[in-house]
């Protein structure tokens, strides 16, 4: 990926592609497939099967996003060739360039919260998710009832332990 020297955006429209452009430059998006019976048998006579789309209840093809490298503000700030405290200065002085960077802050958090729930080495991106996102006191995702009752809240660290538990459970089953 190419960083660039500092740049100054005219207008919130020329920001936001260049902000596609860092998320587009690190990850893609691929149309998951399913093999399906194609009808046809090879030499063996073992039957054929055939990529076909997957598709969702509404009829689309499901799509899975490829990140070949972890999104962050900082290296988006980098890509951008502008310091975190210039793209702050940004968002404070118009609205516009605000939804841009709160639509990228909410991209890598999607990510940082999808990397939670299906990694098993989770401290990092724990602390990324509660320093950088203001994730106090909630269940980690997809943790469901089985760490809170009644309505009592765990400390962060209480709830951590429950999920790597829950997931040597899920190892084991």
């Amino acid at each position: 990926m190419k960083y660039t020297r500092a740049k100054t955006f005219e207008t919130a429209k020329g920001f936001e592609r260049a902000v596609e452009r860092y998320f587009c430059g690190i990850c893609r998006t691929v149309v998951l497939t399913e093999d399906v019976p194609s009808g046809l048998r090879d030499e063996k006579d073992k039957e054929l099967l055939t990529p076909c789309p997957l598709l969702n209840d509404n009829g689309e093809p499901v799509t899975d996003t490829r990140w070949f490298r972890p999104p962050s503000m900082t290296d988006l700030c980098l890509y951008l060739g502008i310091s975190e405290a210039r793209l702050a200065e940004a968002e404070a002085r118009d609205e516009s360039y605000a939804r841009v960077a709160a639509r990228a802050r909410a991209r890598i958090e999607s990510y940082l919260q999808t990397q939670l729930e299906l990694s098993k080495r989770m401290s990092g991106i724990a602390f990324k998710l509660t320093h950088l996102y203001g994730w106090k006191n909630q269940p980690p995702p997809g943790a469901g009832a089985r760490t809170l009752g009644g309505g009592e809240s765990l400390p962060l660290a209480e709830k951590f332990k429950l999920l790597a538990a829950l997931e040597c459970e899920e190892e084991n089953e």
